[in-house]
């Protein structure tokens, strides 16, 4: 158990890294040039935060019981899809 864990950890480690980090350093870019991002993607990161606790109870707690693991992953494949389509619309529509 302790060498599959320290595996794991270690593969994890960069890529969460960069993950959890990315968005922080490109935010403190923005705001510094507009100050009124600040407000704006404080309020986007939290309910991406809140998005990932739901979809973690979600999943664990009622997705994969009732539905298995396949359709667990295809209802959430295709939930990130749809977001990202949205989200991709709503950039869209400010450019015009």
């Amino acid at each position: 158990f302790g060498l599959r864990f320290a595996l794991l950890f270690d593969f994890f480690l960069v890529p969460t890294f960069f993950m959890g980090g990315t968005l922080p350093l490109l935010l403190d870019g923005l705001v510094a040039q507009d100050r009124s991002l600040g407000s704006q993607s404080s309020f986007l990161y939290g309910l991406n935060t809140a998005g990932a606790v739901v979809g973690v109870l979600v999943t664990g707690y009622w997705a994969v019981p009732n539905l298995g693991m396949n359709a667990t992953s295809v209802v959430a494949g295709i939930g990130n899809l749809s977001i990202g389509l949205i989200a991709w619309i709503a950039l869209v529509s400010t450019w015009r």
